[in-house]
């Protein structure tokens, strides 16, 4: 898990969570799962991020460690959020586990 560890060591607020990823159909990508919460210490937030057919877990992590970007106030909305979705593998996200 280093690479979702590292997505959230980025933080200035420190998380924890638990990924996994569940197969469907041996056909298809694995969905990506993520459940995080945070401050470690004290929480004030959690997420279950799931993303179908989202190949690895490392993807959710991702996504949630934008949604506690934008609740504790480290980004804003329109940094975040661009509109654009973004082909997989061309934004540091992993195609496969």
């Amino acid at each position: 898990m280093a690479a979702d560890s590292d997505v959230l060591s980025w933080l200035s607020v420190e998380t924890a969570g638990k990924t996994g990823t569940a197969q469907q159909n041996p056909s298809r990508p694995n969905h990506a799962l993520f459940i995080g919460f945070g401050p470690y210490e004290a929480p004030e937030i959690a997420a279950a991020t799931r993303i179908a057919y989202g190949y690895s877990s490392s993807n959710a992590v991702e996504v949630t460690a934008d949604i506690f970007r934008y609740y504790f106030g480290l980004e804003s909305r329109e940094s975040l959020v661009t509109g654009e979705a973004e082909p997989a593998g061309s934004n540091g996200n992993i195609v496969a586990d």
